[in-house]
């Protein structure tokens, strides 16, 4: 009986102790390679008690970030070469001016 007891104690101990809330420990785990850079913003913000309201606002960001992604799509603008986008800015400016 004693030992379920400790196992119990020590279960709810270990359960207990999670650095982040439970949000932020489910977005981490959908994070993937990404959980070091997320950590890592996290540590550092919480690091100094000046730095409270930045942790907050980091914390809200990774709270809200599933599902939230960029995409990538092959425009014309793309493949323009740097000597074609300097020409094309020159005859911008002569036509403005």
């Amino acid at each position: 009986m004693k030992i379920k007891l400790i196992y119990l104690v020590a279960l709810i101990l270990l359960t207990g102790c999670t650095r982040y809330s439970p949000e932020i420990e489910d977005v981490l785990l959908q994070a993937g390679d990404n959980r070091s850079q997320l950590e890592k913003v996290l540590k550092h913000y919480s690091r100094n008690p000046v730095d409270s309201l930045k942790f907050r606002s980091a914390e809200f960001l990774i709270v809200n970030m599933p599902d939230k992604y960029s995409e990538y799509y092959d425009a014309p603008w793309n493949r323009i070469s740097g000597q074609e986008k300097r020409l094309f800015l020159l005859c911008r400016r002569i036509t403005i001016e």
